[in-house]
């Protein structure tokens, strides 16, 4: 049976959605983005969604599940759902820089016009970024990281955080 590339990126945001959602009713949400991002094994840009939620008993540390969505050429789609901490060290009261380190679920979706093939794969995430207040509640944010254990890739991803 055929698949359509439609199909299957609608697919990829409804889950991602889930996910932001998921998170939203879970903890007391703080701040959402969306950003683009590089993979070096897609060798293409794709779109990132993300959250930041503050863990209550240490000032500084967030947990920052996010979705990342990349296409491989034609007819292949590659999705991560992340799950990460970050701790923040502020340089100075608009600039900050973080350490990250989480899992990844990355899935590989290849398909011609008569089979379709899927690969999951679990990996680990590490690398570390950089925030800057653009205004009280705007956010720029640029991240480098490493995807090991799975599909093995770096990962540059740029975007905006808004407080929530």
């Amino acid at each position: 049976m055929a698949h359509s590339s439609t199909t299957f990126v609608k697919k990829a945001l409804l889950c991602g959605l889930m996910v932001l959602a998921f998170g939203t009713s879970a903890m007391a949400q703080k701040e959402i983005g969306v950003g683009v991002v590089f993979g070096t094994q897609s060798d293409d840009i794709g779109v990132s969604m993300r959250m930041r939620l503050p863990l209550p008993w240490w000032h500084d540390l967030y947990v920052v599940p996010s979705v990342d969505l990349l296409e491989f050429g034609k007819n292949q789609y590659f999705v991560a759902l992340n799950c990460e901490a970050q701790a923040d060290f502020a340089i100075t009261p608009a600039f900050s820089v973080y350490p990250a380190a989480g899992m990844t679920l990355g899935i590989r979706d290849r398909y011609t016009t008569t089979q379709a093939e899927d690969n999951v794969q679990i990996g680990f995430n590490l690398g570390g970024g950089a925030r800057y207040d653009l205004t009280p509640r705007l956010t720029g944010i640029g991240e480098l990281k490493a995807s090991v254990g799975g599909f093995e890739q770096l990962l540059l991803t740029v975007g905006v955080m808004v407080d929530i």
